[in-house]
């Protein structure tokens, strides 16, 4: 049986922004994606460069989200801008093209989709706010609610968001260095409503309609949870199998890492939801003295394998490596954040979905990524990854801490688009700069990218 489980607490959308029933307040952008050569190593140090600058300026809203989403590719629409300009004498003849090529299309993309990117920045929770002893009270009366078992049944003001359409052009200005631009009401809504269609097919109007109609409708979808490590949604349309993927550990040196870039050379979507928070420069809890903590057991480690004359593992020299070189960019005053990464396929079937699992640990391995299958973890993480949900310091599994200049290098907000927006449907090319060696079954697998060329287009 489906089970309607609710994780979601959103009660109020305004444009761009999204008030929780808890009180806190989270602003969506959209960050266009810079058009990058898989060759062109100076501009994706550009690219590392810039993203470095703007998360050194979100230090002060403590946490958020990028959101890395395969959504559907309208090449139909696409098809209907070209028909504007066709002449009348040639009209028929146009159409038939038409029907050929996007039939074509369809045989060999299936549904075919882009990578976006947006980000979830918080305006008010409990790490922030205008007003310090407001988020002190705010938190009391909070926690004061939940105890009473009333917070639910609160009522928010019809202008709650007034008070925060200041911030948002702050993080509006804040965010131009990567051109983000803040998501319209339906683009808000509907990217809030795409974690509960994973999968599904799904008339977009008709989603938004739903959520314009009652926000009770945001998580609006059939749930189910298996022993076999997945998770199931379904619709009035049919059912998809959901498994999410954690990345458990990263290579030492991630030096022109470029994983989300990588990413999308896979040849079928992969959805990538990356929470972070910035870490404590001081305290009990900062990264130093988290990692002096770490060293010392280390070394300790080290001292008794030394004196009972045995082997002493490799990972544990690695990793003394890795805790001092923590130490050394702390003193150096680098900023470190703490991030979970974790990457989501879905298919019609299990069968189809370990395939994909398969393929993502085959070529993750290959890039001294390992994959978690987290089989008993569905359920949490789905929660833990609803949009709009922090990631917080209690949060032990599967964290990755590094500074913001190494965690650029995963290489965010970048595709390689080939050909236009709009035009004729021309064939597929791949996503990767390797040499096939012959290999044709392989390259034409891994040709995932429509091409569009305008073929009237004057140059």
């Amino acid at each position: 049986m489906f089970k309607n489980r609710k994780y979601n607490d959103i009660i109020a959308f305004h444009k761009n922004l999204m008030l929780k029933e808890n009180g806190q307040v989270y602003a969506m952008f959209e960050v266009p994606a810079m058009n990058l050569s898989r060759t062109d190593e100076q501009a994706k140090e550009t690219a590392k460069a810039i993203q470095h600058s703007a998360f050194l300026e979100l230090i002060p809203y403590h946490n958020g989200e990028i959101l890395t989403l395969p959504m559907n590719l309208d090449v139909f629409s696409r098809y209907q801008v070209l028909s504007d300009d066709l002449a009348d004498d040639t009209r028929e003849v146009a159409e038939y093209m038409f029907d050929g090529t996007l039939d074509l299309f369809a045989e060999e993309m299936g549904a075919p989709y882009e990578y976006r990117y947006f980000m979830v920045i918080p305006l008010k929770n409990n790490f922030i706010s205008t007003n310090l002893i407001k988020t002190i009270k705010t938190t009391f009366e909070q926690l004061k609610a939940q105890a009473m078992g009333y917070l639910k049944e609160k009522q928010f003001f019809e202008d709650w968001y007034e008070e925060y359409e200041g911030l948002n052009d702050t993080l509006s200005s804040t965010l131009s260095t990567l051109d983000a631009k803040p998501t319209n009401g339906e683009q808000t809504k509907f990217i809030n409503r795409y974690q509960y269609l994973r999968g599904l097919y799904y008339n977009r109007e008709h989603e938004v309609n739903m959520l314009e109609n009652s926000i009770s409708n945001l998580e609006e979808v059939r749930k189910k949870y298996f022993v076999d490590g997945t998770s199931r949604l379904g619709n009035d349309y049919g059912e998809s199998v959901v498994k999410v993927l954690p990345i458990a550990y990263l290579p030492n040196n991630v030096s022109y890492f470029h994983l989300v870039e990588y990413i999308q050379t896979m040849p079928f979507p992969v959805e990538v939801n990356t929470k972070y928070y910035f870490n404590k420069r001081k305290g009990w809890n900062s990264i130093k003295k988290k990692a002096e903590r770490a060293l010392g057991r280390l070394k300790q480690t080290q001292i008794e394998a030394y004196e009972k004359d045995s082997i002493q593992n490799d990972n544990i020299g690695a990793s003394v490596e890795v805790l001092g070189d923590v130490i050394q960019r702390d003193n150096a005053n680098e900023v470190f954040l703490s991030y979970l990464m974790t990457l989501i396929i879905t298919g019609e079937s299990v069968e189809e979905v370990e395939w994909k699992q398969n393929h993502l640990m085959e070529k993750m391995k290959a890039y001294n990524v390992e994959l978690s299958s987290a089989m008993g973890d569905q359920p949490y993480l789905l929660d833990k990854l609803t949009f709009a949900s922090d990631l917080l310091a209690t949060d032990k599994n599967w964290i990755q801490p590094m500074s913001i200049e190494s965690f650029c290098e995963n290489l965010f907000f970048v595709t390689e688009k080939v050909g236009f927006d709009y035009g004729f449907y021309l064939g597929r090319v791949d996503g990767s700069s390797r040499n096939y060696g012959g290999d044709f079954k392989q390259a034409l697998a891994d040709s995932v990218k429509g091409h569009l060329k305008m073929l009237v287009l004057g140059h």
